[in-house]
């Protein structure tokens, strides 16, 4: 890439949520600035859009990347003395993001590498687990969400987690059902469990306190988020936060639960040396995967329809 050192200092100021998403942002656009032979601050309007184009996102996340790259353009002219300069990026706006022929919003699958990198990525132990914990299949519907009131008492011995649950009424069911957790899950609930600070990933933002003894906790305190409602509305604004912090808010957490399911299907199909994935659905190793991410009402040709959204079969 041009003006490697420049760019490492600019990303250097950045949160660390945004590190590496930069350094592979810029080592994609070195090999446009190898074949313009220039910096991307010195880069058209129309060198813009082309590449917008070529990188196959969706507009959202183009959007996202422009914002840093006319972040970055900035402290380059400035770094290099060009107060005149134009940063061609300022022009990209919404009106013309939207002659950019970016990727449409679609169905869209993250891979078993892709997940742990994204954990890895993850600043507080409270996300990491909220996201890997949809992929292992803890969620449950919009009104019984698993997640919300999940404590550290959950935890049992052998990586078995409790899952809870919450009828009618609204009253929490401790023990409705079980799963056994793979390592990786079960540290990030203990860790969850045993972290009370949110660590800002912003500059101009401070900590929070976190309370109770849930594994997602709250910013406040217990009487203030004694209701399912009040816990899912945060969880959906935290996920949605966690997704555009870390450019993969194309993905909602239906997405991100199939991946697991069908990460799951594929080491199923290896295993026993099956010609197609939907050979998996006739196994008794599936039956218990069907449990274990809930799905074990549906019937076998909503099951197929639902894994053909994200793979070519």
């Amino acid at each position: 890439m041009y003006n490697q050192e420049i760019k490492e200092e600019f990303i250097e100021l950045q949160s660390k949520s945004y590190k590496k998403q930069l350094e592979s942002s810029f080592k994609k656009i070195g090999k446009i600035e190898d074949q313009k032979e220039k910096d991307l601050a010195y880069f058209s309007k129309e060198i813009i859009v082309k590449m917008y184009e070529e990188f196959d996102y969706t507009l959202k996340t183009t959007k996202m990347i422009n914002k840093f790259l006319s972040k970055y353009s900035d402290f380059y002219f400035k770094k290099m003395g060009e107060t005149h300069s134009r940063n061609q990026y300022i022009d990209i706006d919404i009106d013309a993001m939207r002659f950019i022929k970016v990727k449409a919003s679609e169905k869209r699958m993250i891979t078993h590498q892709e997940m742990l990198s994204l954990v890895d990525d993850i600043l507080n132990p409270c996300d990491k687990f909220l996201m890997y914990a949809l992929y292992c299949g803890i969620a449950g519907t919009p009104k019984q969400c698993e997640l919300c009131f999940l404590d550290e008492d959950d935890l049992q011995e052998g990586n078995i987690i409790s899952i809870p649950s919450v009828d009618k009424e609204g009253n929490v069911i401790k023990n409705a059902r079980f799963i056994k957790a793979d390592d990786l899950l079960y540290s990030l609930a203990k860790e969850s469990a045993n972290t009370y600070v949110y660590k800002s990933t912003l500059s101009d933002s401070y900590d929070r306190k976190l309370y109770t003894n849930r594994i997602l906790k709250p910013a406040s305190n217990e009487a203030k988020e004694s209701n399912l409602s009040s816990c899912n509305s945060r969880l959906r604004r935290r996920f949605t936060t966690i997704c555009e912090k870390y450019f993969v808010e194309d993905l909602t957490a239906g997405d991100i639960k199939w991946s697991g399911i069908i990460y799951n299907m594929r080491l199923i199909q290896v295993e026993m040396n099956l010609p197609s994935i939907f050979d998996v659905i006739k196994t008794e190793q599936f039956k218990k995967l069907s449990e274990q991410y809930s799905i074990q009402s549906l019937r076998n040709n909503a099951i197929k329809e639902s894994i053909k959204k994200y793979i070519d079969v």
